[in-house]
């Protein structure tokens, strides 16, 4: 990313200078008294310090990015690998009917991937980034040609990226003031 296109600043009235931060990229997007808002991630700071801010704070690069992202192929191996690894898990459970599972999965990749689907088949799955077998598990044990006890993913697989928040809460300082505490996110 150009970072002289994702800058952001911030002009107010109770500075005298203004404060230039890099947006690292936009996570959600929200509608907030009839105007579209970002969830921004600062490029070096933790979630924690992430902020939701109108799209005209933002540049047009840091939306268009949103819109249509372009993830790193390692960001893209990462996600797919919680993905994966979380399908195996619960697929060796033994689970053969509907079940719940939550992965932890950029938006960003998401959004790559499947384009917002929110109904996935298995032809979206591109065998690009999905290897072959990534939808069954066969943990047994193997009698001639066959295997026993295995299960496969049934398809379609109904898909919905959400941000799961910490809790509000108050903690304390290093000296021992009581403070509000700042709130993290994942993405999944």
């Amino acid at each position: 990313t150009d970072e002289t296109e994702s800058l952001v600043v911030f002009q107010d009235d109770l500075r005298d200078d203004n404060d230039i931060f890099i947006v690292e990229r936009a996570v959600a997007t929200r509608k907030k008294k009839g105007r579209t808002e970002y969830l921004c991630l600062w490029d070096g700071y933790p979630k924690e310090d992430a902020q939701w801010l109108p799209s005209a704070h933002i540049t047009t690069q840091v939306i268009e990015s949103y819109n249509a992202p372009q993830p790193s192929h390692d960001t893209i191996q990462d996600s797919i690998a919680n993905f994966t690894v979380a399908i195996d898990n619960s697929l060796r459970r033994g689970s053969s009917r509907e079940f719940l599972i939550h992965v932890i999965f950029r938006h960003d990749v998401y959004h790559h991937l499947f384009s917002d689907k929110r109904e996935l088949n298995f032809s979206d799955f591109s065998s690009r980034y999905f290897k072959v077998g990534w939808d069954q598990c066969y943990h047994n044990y193997r009698v001639g040609d066959e295997y026993n006890n295995g299960h496969r993913l049934e398809y379609p697989v109904l898909a919905r990226p959400y941000l799961k928040w910490m809790k509000a809460g108050h903690c304390k300082n290093g000296d021992g003031v009581i403070i509000k505490k700042s709130r993290s996110f994942v993405e999944m």
